[in-house]
């Protein structure tokens, strides 16, 4: 405080104001003014006056030294070192304008006292003038408020340190400008100013100009920089008149400088004394308000006591004053109520009469600390009645001063906290039951108080987080927003809970970070709004919560990529869940069907057929849960197709009411397969069943047209018998096209495949079928140009199309159109239906469409089936199609039935041949009948066949040798016997078949000839081997011209 006053005090220290800058600018121009006026009279001469020497520099000594005298006092003061710079430059400059004088001629003596030369005065005044400019750019250069002497005692030395200094300094100057004047430049040579003169005035003028320079530059200058500023200034001033533009001594600007300095001396003297007197105006002033106050404050000093007397006596806390030893020497009533002690038992007794055995130590610590000056506040401890009942209580404790400010005593102030200890106890006992931690912290996020749950919570002792901020217990990436978010609750506080939108987080002490619920309510106090936090670890939710997420995302997974669909709905038949398979299945989004009524979902559900009755049935049922109930009806999907579905269907039992889990099942094109693999089986079995009869019955035809003909020969001269011999052969005729037919319908039937010009083989069948047909049935063609050759059996193909003609007149009674269309077709295995037996590929198709009446869905699944027929009785024996259906599936290739009421389609599927050119069909002849005399083994499991063989063969002049199967065949081979053909047929009993047998006999015999013949090849042979043009094959039922012309031809082979 006192430097606080000092500072507003000195002209050094005190700012300097724009009227004080303003009152100095007014005296530097003034100045200038003065100057610039008398420049013109510098050099007029007037009388030598020594007098005005002496007087003049006497003066001037006398300010230089007041003022040094001045400025030591004042840093004796501030400590300044600016200040004792400033100061010491004075004292100098004293000095120097005493050795001028002192050393000036005929004034103390005729040539001046201490041997001055000639030049020792004009090296004084120079020094005399330079002093102060360079102790004043010393000032200007020192920080204002560096203070290096922190005592009275170095300030002290430092001024007599400086005094010395400066004198010593003044004495050496002297004792070299008179002692040693010879080496000195000369300054002045016929009344000019020489080049030294120059220089000195040079260093002088620029010492002053730094000065001024760097004073006004200073952050704020004080009164004293701007008044040493024109002080510099008025310093170059007097140079100028009277050493620069002046003639000589005693002359105008002589006098006039000189008067002109010491006026400027004695403007900062004037300023300090100035100051000096308004220090002791202002001393004086404080010693009348100090005696003021000591009055004011004895009276107040009575008012107090009297005061203190009446509150001591009417306070409500126990107020105790004691001795330094613990002796009691004040006891007031409400220490007689609390302890039960009167005063005069208490006073003069130990304060050790109310303090518990194992307190006195801590009463003691409390004695020491107040002996040593130090008051206790509130300090919580506790006491003991008279009657021996212990008090909480809390004790104020401060010393008490003598005059002198010495500890005499001490006063306390006791306050009974029982109840209070109690309340807390209790509310300390209530909070650390919660189950949820509790933190309670003030508007700026201080915690105050906290529970054992955030304890253990957190792993922070309550002790260390008292005090603390709140952010202590939040993760320390999420502190900063926790800030924010807490200072915008604070603003506008109210009762919320927190941590059920977002996630919120606390870190305990070992940095583990966990997810917590907080529940925030303000609770107005005294002292503001306090907030209380209840903090939930829900941890072990948010771990149920990822469990029960993953779970159901397991489920949803699954159930996502589960084949089957998944279907979820209530007792009210309402959709509540699906999966994408479902989406899938019945063509309904997610958003369109939750909500939805499973009956819009089945859409053509048939409500009375018996597996929808059993489903409802099942759902109206709630009496107990069930698993896996399957149910299968038609449905139809969003888009119109009708679909199989199959349901498997358990049932939940819910609080909330009874949920159904339905899982489905597209089993459309399963069923369809199904379908087709029966139909197939059933194809199957009665191929097996029709190639088995047709292979008997064709070695029961080969017999009778063998040996018809034979009989026709021996009656040809008997027409009544002859015409019989015929009726017979025409019959067998007609036995061996219908077996044909059921071994085409099998599969069975040798085909002799090769590669056919389609659109050749169509357009020669279309003209056979113009002919057949007549004019009831117009036909037309549409061929393909680039139709591919196919591997077909021609005849065969020929027969197929005309029985598909045939059918389509029999279809239109009213006439019509027959189309025989051609074309190419490439199917990769994404065009293949699933439950198809056709293979990708490259396929020649024939369509043939009618338009005639059609079939219905019933004759359209049964229309391959052999002997199936719509038509009367005579008129028909249903193999047509049967046997369509087997050439085309023996091709290798497929064959499609489709018909409408106005008419019907069936496309052939031939497989492609790559050849490049077909093969030209063999022009027909009749040949006579081929005889020889090789040597044939003759391999035939039928008895009449082979008699009949053996005795056909013999008959053309062969030798012949007869096997009834492979193991007799085999032993033949064996022997030695020359065998030239060996005549097999293909199917045989036994584990070998005729294949099999050539196969060893040309192993065997590599020369030896093999024929054939088969009216039934089983798999023996494929339509791959019989292309082979090495196979040679005669077909059951054969005549003897047929049989004669394929030996020769094997033997020439």
């Amino acid at each position: 405080m006192i430097e606080r006053c000092n500072r507003r005090v000195y002209l050094s220290t005190l700012p300097s104001s724009p009227a004080d800058r303003t009152a100095v600018l007014y005296a530097v121009i003034g100045s200038l003014l003065l100057v610039v006026a008398a420049l013109p009279f510098v050099r007029v001469t007037f009388p030598s006056v020594p007098a005005f020497i002496a007087s003049y520099q006497s003066s001037l000594a006398v300010v230089y030294i007041i003022t040094a005298v001045l400025l030591f006092s004042q840093f004796a003061v501030l400590r300044s070192i600016g200040i004792l710079y400033l100061a010491c430059g004075y004292l100098f400059t004293a000095l120097a304008v005493a050795g001028y004088a002192l050393t000036y001629d005929d004034l103390f003596a005729n040539d001046g006292l201490f041997f001055p030369g000639p030049e020792t005065t004009a090296w004084l005044y120079m020094v005399w003038h330079a002093g102060l400019p360079l102790f004043t750019l010393l000032y200007a250069i020192s920080d204002p408020g560096r203070r290096p002497f922190r005592t009275r005692r170095a300030c002290n030395r430092a001024i007599a340190l400086s005094i010395s200094g400066v004198f010593l300094a003044a004495v050496i100057l002297l004792c070299v400008l008179t002692v040693g004047h010879p080496i000195l430049p000369v300054l002045i040579v016929n009344s000019k100013f020489t080049l030294a003169t120059m220089s000195a005035v040079g260093l002088v003028f620029l010492a002053c100009f730094l000065s001024i320079g760097l004073l006004l530059k200073r952050k704020q200058p004080s009164v004293l920089d701007v008044w040493m500023g024109a002080i510099l200034c008025a310093w170059v001033f007097e140079i100028s008149l009277s050493a620069v533009f002046n003639a000589a001594r005693f002359d105008f600007g002589y006098y006039v400088g000189r008067l002109y300095g010491l006026i400027a001396a004695g403007a900062i003297l004037a300023i300090l004394l100035a100051e000096t007197a308004r220090i002791q105006l202002r001393l004086a002033l404080l010693m009348r308000q100090q005696a003021r106050d000591a009055d004011s404050e004895l009276n107040a000093y009575a008012d107090r006591e009297r005061l203190y007397s009446a509150a001591v006596r009417s306070s409500n806390d126990a107020i105790i004053t004691e001795s330094l030893t613990g002796t009691i020497t004040g006891w007031n009533e409400a220490a007689e109520r609390l302890f039960g002690f009167t005063a005069s038992e208490a006073v003069g007794q130990s304060i050790d009469m109310i303090v518990p055995e194992d307190r006195r130590n801590d009463a003691l610590s409390i004695l020491n600390r107040v002996k040593s000056g130090i008051a206790v506040e509130n300090h919580e401890t506790v006491r003991k009645s008279k009657a021996g009942r212990l008090l909480d209580v809390s004790v104020s404790v401060s010393p008490i001063l003598s005059g002198t400010g010495k500890t005499v005593g001490a006063a306390k102030v006791v306050r009974d906290i029982t109840d209070r200890k109690l309340s807390e106890e209790m509310f300390r006992l209530a909070i650390d039951s919660s189950p949820n931690g509790l933190v309670l912290i003030d508007v700026n996020g201080v915690i105050m108080l906290v529970n054992a749950e955030t304890e253990r919570l957190f792993g922070h002792p309550r002790a260390e987080l008292i005090g603390r901020s709140v952010e202590t217990l939040v993760p320390v990436d999420l502190r900063t927003a926790h800030a924010h978010s807490r200072t915008a609750y604070t603003a506008n506080p109210s009762a919320r809970r927190m941590g059920a939108r977002i996630d919120l987080y606390g870190q305990s002490s070992r940095g583990d970070r966990f997810p917590v619920e907080i529940s925030l309510n303000p609770i107005p106090t005294r002292k503001g709004t306090l907030i209380l936090a209840a903090i939930v670890d829900i941890s072990e939710r948010k771990r149920a919560e990822k469990a029960q997420r993953e779970s159901e995302q397991m489920a949803q997974g699954i159930l996502n990529t589960a084949l089957d669909g998944f279907l979820q709905f209530n007792s009210s038949l309402v959709v509540t869940d699906l999966n994408r398979q479902t989406e899938e299945i019945f063509g309904w989004t997610r958003q369109d069907a939750v909500g939805a009524s499973i009956l819009e979902i089945f859409a053509n559900v048939e409500t009375d057929s018996v597996s929808w009755v059993a489903f409802m049935a099942y759902l109206d049922c709630h009496e107990h849960e069930t698993t896996g109930t399957r149910f299968e009806f038609p449905a139809r999907s969003r888009a119109g197709h009708d679909i199989t579905v199959e349901l498997s269907l358990t049932k939940f039992l819910r609080d909330s009411g009874v949920l159904f889990n339905a899982f489905i099942r597209d089993v459309t094109e399963q069923r369809a397969a199904e379908a087709q693999f029966r139909q197939v089986q059933k194809m199957e079995a009665i191929g097996q069943l029709t190639g088995g009869v047709a292979h008997d019955f064709n070695n029961i035809l080969t017999v009778i047209t063998g040996t018809i003909q034979i009989l026709a020969d021996g009656v040809a001269d008997r027409p009544q018998l002859h015409s019989i011999t015929q009726m017979i052969d025409s019959a067998a005729s007609r036995g061996a096209e219908l077996t044909k037919h059921l071994l085409a319908f099998s599969r069975k039937q040798p085909l002799r495949p090769r590669d056919v010009d389609i659109n050749d083989l169509a357009l020669e069948t279309a003209k056979l079928l113009r002919a057949a047909l007549g004019e009831q049935l117009r036909v037309n063609l549409e061929m393909f140009a680039d139709t591919w050759s196919a591997i077909v059996d021609p005849s065969q193909l020929t027969t197929a199309i005309l029985n598909l003609a045939l059918n389509a007149r029999d279809a239109s009674p009213h006439g019509g159109t027959l189309t025989i269309s051609t074309g190419n077709l490439h199917l990769d295995a994404s065009d293949v239906p699933a439950d198809s037996d056709i293979a990708p590929g490259d396929y020649v198709t024939i369509e043939v469409s009618d338009t005639g009446e059609g079939m219905d869905r019933a004759t359209l699944g049964r229309a391959f089936e052999p002997f199936f027929t719509t038509k009367e009785v005579g008129k028909g024996t249903g193999l047509g199609l049967s046997m369509v259906y087997g050439f085309a599936r023996q091709s290798k290739g497929h064959v499609s039935i489709s018909s409408t009421p106005a008419g019907t389609l069936v496309t052939l599927y031939l497989p492609r041949s790559l050849s490049a050119e077909p093969v030209a069909d063999e022009v027909a002849g009749v040949t006579p009948v081929q005889r020889g005399d090789e040597t044939i083994l003759i391999v035939e499991d039928d008895s009449l066949v082979r008699d009949y063989v053996v005795a056909q063969i013999e008959g053309l002049g062969y030798q012949t040798i007869s096997a009834t199967d492979a193991k007799e065949a085999q032993a033949v081979l064996d022997s030695s016997e020359t065998i030239d053909l060996l005549f097999t047929d293909i199917v045989l009993p036994g584990p070998r078949n005729g294949r099999q047998i050539a196969e060893t006999a040309v192993q065997q015999r590599p020369g030896l000839k093999v024929l054939f013949t088969s009216g039934y090849t089983d798999d023996a042979f494929n339509s791959d081997a019989l292309q082979d043009s090495g196979v040679l094959l005669l077909i059951k039922p054969y005549r003897v011209g047929e049989l004669a012309k394929m030996i020769r031809h094997a033997l020439l082979a």
